[in-house]
């Protein structure tokens, strides 16, 4: 069992400052420091930030959105490092870096209300250089959050000042609604990140505080370039506290290019279901190699990322380079996919590894692409149930593979750019999501956001379900279900065989049922089918038909003029006594 001194140790408010006796208790272990004392997360050092707002030209993909599309829109500066997510109401949300010099850069977001096909960006301006912003959708309502928040999170760095800063925008479309901050300059020295992922509330534990997530790297307390851990008030918002990676357990540094995976447990309470996959890139010193970490993250048994149980390495070799991983997880199964050199060549390959037991072991060795003599770089990965989607770039093209059980197998890849050799290939130059591909493109001169949706359309619907004979005038329901391969939401169109259709349904959840119901006016025998789209209008191939009889009304049948007359005879005979 770690003792708590050392645990203590590694928690520091923001602009907490230790006497010095305690500091000397600390070092040579007179007190079993419990963490029993400032149970408030350090605000003194916050301070909200004011900010301007130039709004883009709108960015129209036109009626269906199957090609690429330029987010960034009229911008003369170069616009990178981008991520996609969505916000609490469905609506797409791209943030990226808008550098204007080396010494002055921005935020871009932008937001698309219609699945991708039209994009409405801005730039936010703030008194600070802003890089690798990144935004997640928080919503503190859950696991036992007991917060109101639920909308946009999200993070960048200040390289410059040392720092970074936090920003909420509860309605997208109200700027009024929005909130930039940022601790004081000399905070984080040599902060070179600071990343942040949907679903990142957890309880950290020390202090009883739900919090958002972000994982980083920078060079406080005597670390080169050291892992380390924000904790962001996310109720109150503004308080903040930090915890880093001392190497007590595991060399983690010097490290580069972090990434999460959160998971989170069916339990409303906070159980050991909620935890995290913090993965990260290792540049070895003694081998000149660089090689994939990981750690499990289980806030509630321990929040300190230094002592966390389960830790290791995934790929890690004296002969090749293992590096820029990315990961994604379920309850099931975390995928990690990253660029190696593990081959006769020496070229980069897209490697690939999984885990089915939280890390205890892992399935390495694996690739999701390795074409010889050409360099495929910078994965970014999305998983929807078992499929993995694994973006990536070769040559200045943007590809993506799929994976259809896991990432064990993978299909051959498609090329999503439509103009050869405009992808801009560079650390964390796109991303993927279950809303689409985003990557930084120079197709225009300079470098641009660019917008793709993710994969084909659902799967084929299920034949529908339902009464195969029917009376005319007599409304019948029937029965589907498919899933969306990038766990999407899905729409179906019922095809009810006379000419007339019932429009399309929804949206309905990735594999949840859906019914549509109809009432033929003549009787015939009729071919019930059905189909299904995606948010982006991708369509599926129409479902195996159900044949339907509907035969002619006879005598002594239902007929509603019958059953009229006969309640009217009815309803005499009660009057009347008979």
């Amino acid at each position: 069992m770690k003792q708590n001194f050392w645990k203590s140790k590694k928690v520091l408010y923001l602009g907490l400052v230790m006497s010095v006796a305690v500091l000397m208790c600390l070092q040579v272990g007179a007190i079993n420091l419990e963490k029993t004392v400032n149970k408030e997360f350090s605000r003194t050092e916050y301070k909200t930030l004011p900010f301007t707002i130039k709004k883009l030209e709108k960015s129209l993909a036109g009626t269906a959105n199957t090609g690429n599309v330029l987010v960034s829109t009229s911008s003369q500066e170069d616009d990178m490092l981008p991520d996609i997510t969505t916000d609490q109401n469905g609506d797409y949300v791209v943030t990226w870096t808008h550098e204007i010099s080396v010494l002055d850069a921005d935020i871009g977001f932008a937001f698309s209300s219609d699945n991708g096909n039209t994009w409405n960006p801005y730039i936010v301006g703030i008194e600070s250089f802003q890089r690798y912003a990144n935004s997640a959708l928080i919503d503190t309502t859950k696991h036992e959050g007991d917060g109101t928040y639920n909308g946009i999170m999200g993070s960048w760095i200040d390289p410059l000042g040392e720092t970074y800063g936090v920003y909420r925008l509860a309605d997208i479309n109200d700027d009024a609604t929005w909130e930039f901050g940022a601790w004081a300059e000399g905070g984080s020295p040599g902060i070179e990140y600071n990343k942040v992922e949907d679903d990142s509330l957890y309880l950290m534990t020390y202090y009883d505080q739900y919090s958002m997530v972000m994982a980083g790297i920078y060079d406080g307390n005597d670390l080169n370039r050291g892992l380390v851990c924000h904790w962001l008030d996310a109720i109150e918002f503004g308080g903040s506290v930090e915890n880093w990676d001392a190497e007590s357990a595991q060399v983690s540094g010097p490290a580069q290019d972090p990434d999460l995976a959160n998971v989170h447990d069916n339990d409303p309470a906070v159980t050991q279901g909620d935890y995290f996959y913090l993965v990260w890139q290792r540049n070895n010193p003694d081998s000149g190699k660089a090689e994939i970490g990981y750690k499990e993250v289980v806030p509630i048994d321990e929040s300190d990322i230094e002592y966390v149980a389960n830790y290791g390495w995934i790929d890690a070799d004296d002969l090749y380079d293992a590096a820029h991983p990315d990961v994604e997880a379920t309850s099931s199964r975390a995928v990690v996919a990253y660029q190696t050199n593990n081959n006769v060549y020496g070229d980069w390959d897209i490697g690939v590894s999984y885990t089915t037991d939280r890390g205890q072991t892992w399935n390495t060795g694996g690739f999701a692409v390795n074409q010889p003599q050409i360099n495929e770089q910078y994965p970014a990965i999305h998983m929807s149930g078992n499929t993995v989607y694994c973006a990536y770039i070769a040559e200045g093209d943007l590809f993506l593979v799929e994976s259809d059980d896991g990432g064990v197998t993978w299909d051959e890849p498609t090329q999503i750019n439509d103009q050869d050799g405009t992808v801009v290939a560079e650390e964390n130059s796109l991303d993927v999501s279950a809303y689409g591909i985003v990557w930084t493109d120079n197709r225009n001169g300079n470098k641009d956001i660019y917008y793709a949706p993710l994969g084909s359309g659902p799967n084929t619907p299920a034949k529908p379900d339902g009464p195969s004979s029917v009376r005319t005038n007599r409304r019948a329901t029937y029965t589907t279900s498919t899933t969306d391969p990038a766990g999407g939401q899905v729409y179906y169109l019922f095809d009810w065989g006379d000419g007339s259709d019932s429009g399309w349904l929804g949206p309905f959840a990735s594999g949840a049922e859906a019914e549509g119901s109809y009432t033929w006016s003549e009787d015939g025998d009729y071919q019930v089918k059905v189909k299904a789209k995606n948010a982006n209008d991708q369509e599926s191939a129409w479902s195996e038909s159900l044949a339907i009889s509907v035969p002619r009304n006879r005598l002594g049948e239902y007929h509603p003029l019958l059953e009229l007359l006969y309640s009217i005879f009815k309803n005499i005979k009660l009057f009347s006594g008979f």
